[in-house]
């Protein structure tokens, strides 16, 4: 069953969930715990993209800046990117040009966002 606990890190906060971050679950998002200090601070850029029925996933994937790892989920037509966080730029790039195709239904960061007004593109 898919759980919509949070939609930010300041839902956490406001559930009592003290220190906790709101993540994807593949389903849903809720309030977790950060595994370490470090994870906290060396962090990726994920984005998550809800795809139209019609749309072709490998087609989008290659319009934007290779990820360092991605993820396909067929059934729930969704794209997950992953780029490290030494690629804040192509994640930005990788945003903007998936929040501008017809087929895309939704984009999000899935965790913290990268800073896109403060990037050069």
């Amino acid at each position: 069953m898919c759980v919509e606990e949070c939609a930010s890190h300041a839902d956490c906060e406001s559930l009592g969930k003290r220190g906790h971050w709101c993540c994807s679950n593949g389903c849903g998002h809720v309030c977790v715990t950060p595994l370490r200090a470090e994870a906290a601070t060396s962090k990726a850029f994920i984005i998550i993209a809800a795809l139209q029925r019609d749309a072709d996933i490998a087609e989008i994937a290659n319009v934007v800046p290779p990820p360092a790892s991605k993820s396909e989920l067929r059934s729930l037509r969704m794209l997950t990117l992953k780029y490290s966080h030494d690629s804040e730029r192509d994640a930005c790039q990788a945003f903007r040009q998936l929040s501008s195709i017809a087929k895309v239904s939704s984009v999000e960061w899935d965790g913290a966002p990268a800073n896109c007004a403060e990037t050069d593109l």
